[in-house]
C-alpha cells in the first residue's frame, strides 16, 4: 500500500468540479490553510459549507454558525466566514441546496482504500506524538478515539488492524509495567497510597486542601526523539520507508539516515508543580507568568512566587539525574519556592504535596542509612539517648533463645555464638532495634525531612507508590515539556537555548516546525489528574479486588490508612526483613516487635 496511488482525493475533487466548474481549486487550497499549515481536504471544506448552511437554516446568523463550526472543527471563525463568503460569491445554488437538504454529518465512515494521503498523515502524526508523550505504544481504541474525536472520522476495528499491519506496526498483548510487578508487598504499598489519595481527594472536594503534584526530570542539549516507537521498520534504509520518512519530518529533519535515541550534550534538570488549575506560579498583569532570570532561579536562598526550577548539571558522565539534584538544593527549593508560592497563591488553603519516593525526597535525619557502619549507627543511639538494646536469637534448630541485653559499652563488640552475653549486637540488630524503638516512642523523627518541613507550614506530603508513574500527573507534565524540547532540537544547541526550550515547554512557544506549543493550562492539568485517577480506579478494581468502590468512597473515617499518619519507611526490602526475622526478634518494653511488613 505504501507505493499505491490512492484515489480518494481525485474522486472527491472531480465530484466537486462537476458542481463547480469555475472554481480555481489551487486558489482554494492556498486560501484555506489553518494556522498549523495543514491544507484542508476538499471533503473537509465541503463538510464545513454543509454545516454552515444547516446552522443558518436553523435561524442562526453567519457569525453564530461560524462559532458552532469552530467548536465542531476547531480552527477559527474568521476562516469559516471567509470560506462561506468564497462559496457564496461563486453563485452556485445547487451545491448550497445539496448541503442544506442533507443536514450536518460531522463524521464520515472510511474504508482503507478511501483514506486520503492527508488522513494517513493524521494517523502517522498521532502514532508519533502519542508514543513520544507517553513513552509507550497505543491501543487500537486510542487510535479510533483520536480519529473520531479529533478528526471526525469513523473507521471500523478490522480496518484499523489492517492499517496498522500495512505500515508495519506491531503491538504486544502484555500489559506494560514500570519496575516491580505487583507482589504482596507492592500491593500493600499501593493500597496505602490509594487510600491516602482517596482521603486527599475528599479534602480537596471539601475545599480545604489542594493537591499539588511535582517531580523532577532532565533534558540534554542533544535530546531528540527516541527510538521507542512501536513501528517496526523492515527496510535497512529508512529513506525507503514511508513511515520512517514521515517520522523524520515530524522530528524536524534531525534524523537523516536512521531513527535513533539521542540524549547527548550538556544536561539540565528541571522541575515545576501543577494543581488541577494549572502551573503553580504567580501570573503577572502584562507578561502572563512570572519568569525570573535563570540566575535568579538558581539562587535557591531567594524566595520567589514560582515553582519553576531549571539548573545546568556539572557532570555529563552521570547517567542518573537523581545524582545531580542533591538533597540540600531540593530542601531549599521545597521551602523557598514550592511552599512559598502556594502560600502566596492560596493563603486560605492547605497543600497536599504529591510526589514520588526518589532518594532525596526520602532523606530522614532521625535514622542512619542501611549502609551505615556500627560506629555511625551508635551516634544515633546517643542522639536519641538509647543506652541498651534487647534481642532474642534463633539457634540452629530454629528455637528462640533467652533475652539478650547489650549496653552501649558492648555495641562495638562482635556477636558470639558460644557466649552471646559476652559479645555484642550485630549491625542488623542495632539498625532494626533503633527503627522499631523510634517508631514506637518518637515516630515523628522517622518522617522524611520534607514531610517535617511541610507540616511546619501546615501542609502535608503524599508519597506515591514506587515504580507507578501512571498514577503521577507530574509524569504527564514532564513528558509534555520534553516533547517541546525534542521538537526544538537543533544542531549545536547551547545550554541557554535548552533552558529557554524547557521554559517554553511550561509556558508555551513555537517549535522548529512553526507549530504552537500551548502553555500548561487548566484544561490540560485537570485532564492529567482525571487520567491518573481513572487509572487508580482501575487499580482499585483489578489489583485490590474491591468491587463497587472507587476513589470517591474508598477512604472512610475508620480506614486503616490515613493521610495524616506519619509516613515511616525502612530502607530494607521485604525479602531481607523476612530473612532477618528468622535470625532474631527485637524486644522493646518486654514485648516482641514484628518487622516483616515495615
Amino acid at each position: 500500500m505504501n507505493n499505491k496511488k490512492r484515489k480518494g482525493d481525485t474522486i472527491n475533487l472531480n465530484r466537486l468540479k462537476r458542481h463547480k466548474k469555475d472554481i480555481n481549486f489551487d486558489d482554494v487550497i492556498d486560501k484555506f490553510k489553518n494556522k498549523n499549515g495543514r491544507v484542508r481536504t476538499v471533503d473537509e471544506n465541503a463538510l464545513i459549507i454543509q454545516a454552515l448552511a444547516y446552522f443558518q437554516k436553523n435561524n442562526m446568523s453567519l457569525d453564530q454558525a461560524c462559532k458552532e463550526c469552530e467548536i465542531m472543527f476547531k480552527g477559527s471563525t474568521h476562516t469559516y466566514r471567509s470560506l462561506w463568503k468564497y462559496f457564496e460569491e461563486t453563485g452556485d445554488v445547487n451545491i448550497y441546496e445539496t448541503y442544506e437538504q442533507r443536514g450536518v454529518q460531522p463524521h464520515k465512515i472510511l474504508e482503507i482504500y478511501d483514506m486520503t494521503n492527508e488522513e494517513i498523515d493524521c494517523f502517522f502524526e498521532f502514532a508519533f506524538e502519542f508514543t513520544i508523550a507517553n513513552g509507550t505504544g497505543f491501543s487500537v481504541n486510542d487510535l479510533a478515539n483520536f480519529l473520531q474525536e479529533e478528526k471526525g472520522i469513523l473507521i471500523d476495528h478490522s480496518t484499523l488492524i489492517y492499517l496498522l499491519h500495512e505500515y508495519n506496526f506491531s503491538w504486544s498483548d502484555q500489559p506494560v509495567y514500570y519496575g516491580c510487578q505487583y507482589q504482596r508487598d507492592r500491593i500493600i504499598e499501593l493500597k496505602r497510597f490509594l487510600f491516602q489519595y482517596s482521603h486527599a481527594k475528599k479534602l480537596e472536594l471539601e475545599n480545604t486542601h489542594i493537591i499539588v503534584a511535582t517531580d523532577e526530570s532532565w533534558a540534554n542539549t542533544g535530546t531528540n526523539f527516541e527510538s521507542s516507537w512501536i513501528h517496526k521498520c523492515n527496510d535497512m534504509n529508512p529513506d525507503n520507508c514511508l513511515v520512517c520518512t514521515k517520522y523524520i519530518t515530524l522530528a524536524n529533519g534531525d534524523a537523516k539516515t536512521k531513527i535513533s535515541k539521542l540524549n547527548i550534550g550538556k544536561r539540565c534538570v528541571f522541575s515545576h508543580c501543577i494543581t488541577r488549575q494549572g502551573l503553580l506560579v504567580e501570573e503577572t498583569k502584562y507578561d502572563g507568568f512570572l519568569k525570573p532570570s535563570f540566575d535568579e532561579l538558581e539562587n535557591l536562598n531567594q524566595k520567589l512566587n514560582t515553582c519553576e526550577y531549571i539548573i545546568e548539571c556539572g557532570n555529563d558522565n552521570v547517567k542518573d539525574y537523581h545524582q545531580q539534584m542533591d538533597f540540600e538544593k531540593y530542601v531549599k527549593w521545597f521551602e523557598n519556592r514550592l511552599i512559598n508560592t502556594f502560600n502566596c497563591l492560596f493563603p486560605d488553603k492547605k497543600a497536599i504535596i504529591f510526589l514520588d519516593q526518589c532518594p532525596f525526597h526520602m532523606v530522614c535525619d532521625g535514622m542512619p542509612s542501611s549502609s551505615s557502619t556500627k560506629v555511625e549507627i551508635m551516634k544515633y543511639y546517643q542522639k536519641h539517648n538509647i543506652t541498651s538494646i534487647q534481642v532474642k536469637r534463633f539457634n540452629k534448630n530454629e528455637e528462640i533463645g533467652p533475652t539478650l541485653t547489650f549496653d552501649i559499652e558492648n555495641f562495638n563488640k562482635n556477636p558470639t555464638i558460644t557466649n552471646p552475653n559476652l559479645g555484642g549486637p550485630s549491625k542488623d540488630e542495632m539498625y532494626l532495634y533503633l527503627f522499631l524503638y523510634l517508631k514506637k516512642k518518637k515516630p515523628e523523627v522517622l518522617e522524611p525531612v520534607i514531610s517535617q518541613i511541610a507540616k511546619k507550614h501546615g501542609h502535608q506530603v503524599l508519597f506515591a507508590c514506587p515504580y507507578n508513574p501512571n498514577d503521577m500527573p507530574s509524569e504527564f507534565l514532564n513528558s509534555y515539556v520534553k516533547l517541546m524540547v525534542k521538537q526544538c532540537c537543533r544542531k549545536n544547541r547551547t545550554i541557554e537555548e535548552l533552558k529557554n526550550d524547557i521554559r517554553n515547554g511550561f509556558y508555551g512557544g513555537i517549535t522548529r516546525s512553526k507549530r504552537q506549543h500551548i502553555n500548561v493550562n487548566f484544561k490540560m492539568a485537570s485532564g492529567w489528574f482525571d487520567k491518573v485517577e481513572e487509572n487508580m480506579n482501575r487499580e482499585i478494581k483489578d489489583i485490590l479486588k474491591m468491587e463497587n468502590t472507587d476513589l470517591s468512597n474508598l477512604w472512610k473515617q475508620n480506614s486503616e490508612y490515613n493521610l495524616f499518619s506519619p509516613f515511616l519507611r525502612i530502607s530494607k526490602t521485604q525479602k531481607t526483613l523476612q530473612k532477618l526475622s528468622k535470625r532474631f526478634v527485637i524486644i522493646i518494653d518486654n514485648e516482641s516487635q514484628q518487622f516483616v511488613n515495615l
